[in-house]
Parts: C-alpha cells; sequence; structure tokens
C-alpha cells in the first residue's frame, strides 16, 4: 500500500475493513461446516436406523441400499 499515494487513515482503514471481511468469510464458513456436519450426522443416524429395520431382508447391501434412497427422500 505504501506504492500508492493513500493517506495513512485511509490506510490503516481498509486494512481493517479486509480484516473484518477475512473475519467473517472464517466464522461463515465454520457455521456452515457445523451444519453440513450435523445435516449428514443425522442423515447417518436415519441410514443406521432404516437399516435395521429393513434387516431383514437376505441381503445386507440391499437393505443398506433401501436405507439410504429411503434417507434421501425416497419412498419404499
Amino acid at each position: 500500500m505504501d506504492t500508492i499515494r493513500i493517506p495513512k487513515a485511509l490506510q490503516e482503514l481498509i486494512k481493517i475493513a479486509i480484516g473484518i471481511k477475512v473475519v467473517l468469510f472464517i466464522v461463515l464458513s465454520v457455521i456452515e461446516s457445523t451444519s453440513t456436519i450435523e445435516e449428514l450426522k443425522g442423515k447417518h443416524a436415519c441410514i443406521d436406523q432404516m437399516t435395521e429395520i429393513y434387516a431383514n431382508t437376505k441381503d445386507k447391501e440391499i437393505a443398506h441400499s433401501k436405507a439410504v434412497r429411503y434417507c434421501n427422500g425416497g419412498k419404499e
């Protein structure tokens, strides 16, 4: 910033604004990641529960695929 003729006070304001934007970006990224992780935990719990329900089928992979389809919004 020293190569551009900007007053020191304005340079400090620009540095503060950029710092605030970086901090907000990091905070919002953490919040978004946390909510995504919570959604995935819920989906995995649903899949585990539905796999146990569909466990009466002979093939475990079919039970798991039915559970995944159900938890992703599909119907039985």
